[in-house]
């Protein structure tokens, strides 16, 4: 596994800045000063690629903190799967957001025991279906549940999110843009650094839409 270490970013990337504003909370758009690209990572509709991703951070505050993988293709379009101080407490949040209309998909309770060790999960890439799976203290894996019915998995169509595109920084997507692969974070108000580690399996051939 490949580690690296960034500071911890402001701003928000939930919803537009205007509403946003208008709702009282996090004006600020966060601006991906410190995101690590993942860009030996290659990604079409069609091939496989296995990320395990493992994230440390010392999140605090009344809720908000958070730090993880993003599929980003622009700051109103993007996927998360992060480590986040919640209202109830810290939890893996699976979220998505299309075109700034924002929601949850999937969220789990990190157990006490495991809140101060890092976060690990696997994304499978490659697959029209997203599915995210979780890892605590070196326990099974699981499948992230969905928010809204908790027995069955979390999951999220690429195509329908993104359109038929290529994430990979170095291609051109027809006809959706670009989808980056970053290791990020979002509204610390304060000084932190956060450690991310990954590693990645790729199998079968490259597909080009």
């Amino acid at each position: 596994m490949q580690f690296y270490e960034a500071e911890a970013e402001s701003g928000s990337l939930w919803l537009s800045e205007a509403k946003r504003c208008e709702m009282g909370w996090a004006c600020h758009t966060m601006q991906r000063k410190h995101a690590i690209p993942i860009e030996d990572v290659t990604m079409v509709m069609g091939g496989t690629t296995t990320l395990t991703v493992s994230v440390e951070c010392d999140l605090q505050g009344s809720g908000g903190e958070q730090a993880g993988l993003y599929l980003y293709q622009h700051e109103g379009t993007w996927v998360k799967i992060v480590k986040e101080m919640t209202r109830s407490g810290i939890a893996m949040v699976v979220a998505k957001q299309r075109d700034y209309e924002p929601c949850v998909v999937g969220k789990v309770a990190v157990p006490e025991a495991f809140q101060n060790v890092p976060l690990v999960f696997q994304i499978q890439l490659g697959d029209p279906m997203l599915l995210v799976r979780y890892n605590f203290g070196g326990s099974e894996w699981k499948t992230v549940p969905r928010k809204d019915s908790p027995e069955m998995p979390a999951t999220i169509l690429l195509e329908d999110m993104f359109g038929r595109c290529v994430l990979d920084p170095g291609q051109e997507a027809t006809p959706a843009a670009p989808v980056r692969i970053l290791l990020m974070s979002e509204q610390f108000q304060r000084a932190a650094k956060v450690r991310f580690g990954i590693s990645k399996v790729s199998q079968g051939p490259k597909v080009v839409p």
